[in-house]
């Protein structure tokens, strides 16, 4: 809802358990990630068969909530359950063993579970939205398309007015180089903006393909009857499918050509950290005096942001840490980041064979013009320090 901050998939459980029956206490297994964790959906519907059992009720059992910070809830959109094409369960009765009731927050109520809408917008039913989906995958196709044609006109109209331009006298010539200039930076403008909007257009485009397989293989990897190694496979198949979508959101954030700020930045890593320590406590401070608002350019955004995702994902794979601590801070000219875990740390002076993470956060500070340093023992954890000279955030 809108009193609260617009995270996508906030609320929605870690570890939960969906169950019905025809009376109270026959309870049949519809899913069960009770002690596996289930990766947050955001915005995308989660769906779950229950292949023609005939029930009166649905449950939804809470083992793990989501949390961000020091606070935890429960909190889903809309729960719809469909039979012969109709939701039966809109505007069903909906019992909560714990509800948040207050007159000043009346949309946490729990009757809002099944009213057709989700936190704030009415719900297609579900048929209409595929189509709606494939509707709008060929519509983003087609403007791609007709973007392309446009471009190469312009390119041919352009050198055709180039070559016309060096038969005229001097003075015709000024005029034309002059004019050139400003189409060129018009088309420059042009071509940005258009970079923008097709890689935009191409996320949203790969984004609801990406959460089709996410989707399917979720349903596949809940049949009852398949093998512990299909279930594997296809719980990989989504995992894969929500790591690619995650980085193509990462992707697209970097090349959007608006201006975007120290706080953008630093935004942006906290929601990372959100993700990648999602099982680990952590805390991330920061301290940018009065650079908040200053203009950052893409290169410094894009080696500051990879490289700090570097350091989270080493964590997550390989430190075993449960605590860590961020902090971020620009200081005497230097942009600095320092993370520090109390995993099981390691010998600098013997890297992992293969192993390039540690490498490729020193080469990006390196492009910078900085420096990175790596303190660790076999358990007594790590400390990562980043840092690279403010001025390079201006440097295109």
């Amino acid at each position: 809802p809108t009193d609260m901050a617009d995270v996508p998939g906030m609320g929605f459980p870690q570890n939960f358990v969906v169950s019905a029956g025809p009376n109270t206490g026959e309870d049949i297994a519809i899913f069960d990630r009770e002690n596996r964790f289930f990766t947050n959906p955001e915005g995308n519907p989660v769906i779950f068969d229950a292949r023609g059992t005939g029930v009166r009720y649905i449950q939804v059992r809470a083992n793990r909530l989501w949390r961000r910070g020091q606070i935890a809830n429960f909190a889903l959109a809309e729960l719809q359950a469909y039979s012969d094409g109709e939701n039966v369960a809109l505007g069903a009765s909906v019992e909560a063993s714990d509800s948040f009731i207050d007159q000043e927050f009346p949309r946490w109520a729990p009757e809002f579970l099944v009213d057709g809408y989700s936190s704030q917008y009415k719900l297609a039913e579900f048929p209409e939205y595929l189509d709606l989906l494939e509707k709008r995958r060929g519509a983003t196709l087609k403007r791609l398309q007709l973007l392309e044609a446009r471009n190469h006109k312009t390119t041919e109209v352009l050198t055709a007015t180039a070559a016309m331009s060096t038969a005229v006298f001097i003075v015709l010539l000024a005029i034309a180089i002059t004019a050139l200039i400003r189409q060129r930076r018009v088309r420059f403008a042009e071509t940005t903006r258009l970079r923008t909007q097709i890689a935009r257009d191409l996320h949203d485009d790969i984004g609801s393909n990406l959460g089709s397989i996410a989707l399917t293989s979720q349903i596949a990897g809940g049949a009852p009857d398949l093998d512990e190694q299909a279930r594997q496979d296809f719980d990989e198949i989504h995992a894969v499918a929500e790591r690619t979508a995650e980085s193509m959101r990462d992707i697209v954030w970097l090349i959007d050509t608006g201006n975007r700020t120290f706080e953008d930045l630093i935004t942006k890593m906290r929601d990372a950290a959100n993700r990648l320590l999602f099982e680990i406590d952590f805390q991330f401070t920061h301290d940018l005096s009065y650079f908040s608002e200053q203009i950052v350019s893409l290169r410094f955004r894009r080696h500051c942001f990879f490289g700090f995702k570097e350091m989270l994902n080493n964590i997550r794979k390989h430190a075993g840490a449960t605590e860590v601590g961020i902090e971020v801070k620009i200081d005497d000219g230097q942009f600095q980041i320092c993370v520090e875990d109390n995993g099981k740390g390691f010998n600098p002076e013997e890297r992992r064979p293969g192993g390039r993470g540690i490498s490729n956060i020193g080469d990006r500070a390196e492009r910078l013009g900085g420096t990175c340093e790596i303190v660790s023992q076999p358990d007594r954890g790590t400390v990562v320090s980043f840092q690279v000279p403010l001025k390079s955030s201006r440097e295109h």
